[in-house]
């Protein structure tokens, strides 16, 4: 059992969109509620307005969101963000990516990043996912949330793909004992999940075809187990708290 840790450091990358924030709040309440009595405090730092990161000596934990943005658009706060997490995950304390953030996690550690090949990846979305602590309880194959058009296309030297499906062979990876990362957002619930298929229909639509996006929204479960139940292990595995 990892040691019971008090205190994560939400290292947030960006915002959601204004109508959904005014309803359901951003990041740091979909997290703090998804690991509900599990973590007692957060420490929330804006790093794509520009606040400054804490000394990598500080966090006893860290959760790196997901943007609108892109890795290899080389923003100067997302690559000062990537120069401070390859220092922090040489400290090998917990860390878990999460879409923008498993995809800068790749490319601080020197994997690469691009725009997918097969478009955007939106919805509730099967993947493969390998015997991992984070999967616990899942199978071996199950849904998740996704909502992404760029992908880690080449993972970085010495982390394991621990999942992947027929869009992204690197959904999520395993670097070290200490961190993991995964493309979907296992904070998504369903209304999250179908607002961003709303937000993006007109380019869904334009990709797709007419329609689509109305066939797509209609089309998805009311909600999703995966999310919570990998919320759940990763504070049980990584940051010690109870079952």
């Amino acid at each position: 059992m990892a040691q019971k840790i008090k205190r994560v450091t939400l290292i947030k990358t960006g915002q959601t969109f204004d109508e959904l924030s005014a309803r359901r709040g951003c990041f740091e309440r979909w997290f703090a509620a998804g690991f509900a009595g599990r973590v007692e405090d957060w420490e929330v730092v804006h790093a794509h307005q520009g606040a400054p990161l804490p000394p990598v000596t500080a966090p006893e934990a860290v959760v790196v969101t997901g943007s609108p943005v892109s890795v290899y658009e080389r923003l100067p706060w997302s690559e000062a963000t990537a120069a401070w997490l390859a220092q922090l995950l040489e400290r090998e304390i917990p860390v878990l990516g999460i879409c923008y953030g498993h995809q800068l996690i790749a490319h601080a550690l020197g994997g690469e990043v691009s725009r997918s090949p097969r478009g955007r990846e939106v919805g509730a979305v099967e993947i493969k996912g390998e015997d991992d602590p984070l999967f616990e309880g899942l199978g071996p194959q199950f849904s998740v949330w996704q909502s992404h058009i760029d992908e880690v296309s080449v993972a970085p030297a010495g982390a394991r793909i621990i999942a992947r499906n027929e869009h992204s062979a690197v959904q999520a990876m395993a670097i070290g004992d200490h961190c993991r990362t995964v493309q979907w957002h296992p904070e998504f619930d369903g209304e999250i999940g179908r607002h961003y298929i709303k937000a993006r229909a007109q380019l869904i639509d334009e990709e797709r075809g007419e329609g689509a996006a109305a066939r797509l929204e209609a089309s998805q479960p009311s909600d999703l187990p995966s999310g919570a139940q990998i919320l759940a292990n990763f504070a049980r595995a990584w940051l010690g708290a109870p079952q």
